[in-house]
């Protein structure tokens, strides 16, 4: 089954940074867990001026561990660290149709510690795997 997405209103960012639109790189969130939608939307408008950061980075066709890597093929993470971010991680998928498309899918408030939270981070990715977005897919 194909997820639902929505494109992410990037008007305001590319106004400041118009060189980035030659790169063709476009945002979505995946609407399909209403929840889940509703609480990325949420951390992202607390977090603004370090998603502007991520963005850039992302937006140039560009990775940064730091800020913005491939965690597995396809599957990518922007990371918020420091602590106004509560180490939040925005799980997306990568697809290529007609430029690049990252999908934000799900997130996650990583602690500090290796223990639980790997196990829920490998579930996370796991799961998107599985996700397919048609209009972006062949």
């Amino acid at each position: 089954m194909s997820q639902k997405v929505q494109k992410y209103p990037l008007d305001e960012f590319y106004d400041e940074f118009p060189d980035l639109k030659k790169y063709n790189v476009e945002l979505f969130l995946d609407v399909t867990n209403k929840k889940i939608a509703k609480g990325i939307i949420n951390e992202l408008k607390s977090k603004k001026k370090k998603f502007k950061r991520i963005l850039y980075v992302a937006l140039s066709n560009q990775y940064n561990r730091e800020l913005y890597s491939l965690e597995e093929k396809n599957i990518t993470a922007m990371k918020f660290k420091g602590k106004f971010n509560n180490n939040l991680r925005i799980y997306c998928k990568e697809c290529f149709k007609d430029g690049k498309k990252i999908i934000m899918i799900n997130y996650l408030h990583k602690a500090t510690q290796k223990n639980k939270e790997d196990h829920k981070i490998v579930n996370i990715i796991d799961q998107i795997k599985k996700y397919t977005y048609d209009e972006f897919e062949k």
